[in-house]
């Protein structure tokens, strides 16, 4: 079970591509929670956004089902969601960025104040 012990932002040290367009942070973490709340079918609600170094958002919940912890690393490019996993299994560090061609393509788009949320593959 992974650690509910509040996490500081870190230096990031995968090489990614730079965002498109500078997003206010706020907004960013609301984009982020709603495409990992799409993905992983959990309430937003339920969901703490925590800016990091690099423009990536930490989005973390606990899963009312099994009572286990989930962390996952955000960032946006353009209208593109890119997302990775973090400590899945305890101590692991972040997995890779979704961001390969076989992976699904997560986008979101503004409806207003609606964030809405598309995986394709």
């Amino acid at each position: 079970m992974a650690s509910d012990a509040p996490t500081s932002p870190v230096a990031e040290t995968n090489a990614m591509a730079t965002p498109s367009a500078i997003i206010d942070p706020v907004k960013a973490a609301l984009i982020c929670k709603a495409g990992i709340a799409k993905l992983f079918q959990q309430p937003t609600a339920s969901m703490k956004a925590v800016p990091m170094a690099g423009g990536i958002i930490r989005v973390s919940y606990r899963r009312s089902s099994d009572n286990t912890f989930w962390k996952n690393d955000c960032r946006l490019e353009g209208a593109q969601i890119i997302w990775r996993a973090v400590d899945v299994t305890p101590g692991a560090g972040p997995g890779r960025w979704r961001d390969d061609p076989a992976d699904g393509r997560v986008t979101y788009t503004m409806n207003g104040d609606e964030i809405v949320v598309e995986e394709t593959f």
